[in-house]
């Protein structure tokens, strides 16, 4: 087993190792973390073989001084709902202003876990201008969904130059 930094899980990606050998290991996240004081927040992933898999419940967890997002075996058991969403006007702003987009997509992403923590969910996949998340009941999932889109709609976006009120309900 083997713990990465998101640096290092990105150099090997480039380099297209794992896809390479005969038995692609198993790569999740662990979350992000604060590790040592003074230190920014980093991410910080585990790969190891499939065959290693019963002994992942005998590693203890990663010690650090603050757990911002917590990883995948922080997860939901059991019967789960997932939500999907998008952040409506992301490819606009990115050709508008690549900067822009950097700064709409991070109050995005940041109001995702903030509010899927506060709704016991868990972050299952984010990317630009979407995330997917899963909880552990459909009243916790359609919480969750409402009150993102609630806070995005009132999100002062005035610094963006756009009306985040002059969405189509369509596209809602």
């Amino acid at each position: 087993m083997v713990t990465l930094t998101q640096a290092a899980l990105d150099q090997l990606q480039e380099l297209d190792q794992p896809s390479k050998l005969k038995l692609p290991p198993i790569i999740w996240s662990l979350g992000q973390f604060t590790l040592k004081e003074g230190m920014p927040p980093i991410k910080i992933y585990q790969a190891f073989n499939s065959r290693f898999m019963p002994r992942v419940v005998g590693i203890p967890p990663l010690r650090a001084l603050e757990i911002h997002r917590p990883g995948v075996l922080s997860a939901p058991i059991g019967n789960l709902a997932m939500v999907k969403t998008t952040l409506v006007g992301y490819a606009a702003i990115c050709a508008w202003d690549i900067e822009e987009a950097a700064v709409a997509l991070n109050v995005f992403q940041d109001s995702c876990h903030k509010f899927a923590t506060h709704f016991d969910g868990f972050m299952a996949y984010a990317s630009p201008g979407g995330a997917v998340a899963a909880f552990s009941s459909p009243c916790a999932a359609a919480n969750w969904a409402l009150t993102l889109m609630d806070m995005m709609i009132h999100h002062d976006c005035s610094q963006l130059g756009f009306d985040p009120h002059g969405y189509d309900d369509d596209a809602s």
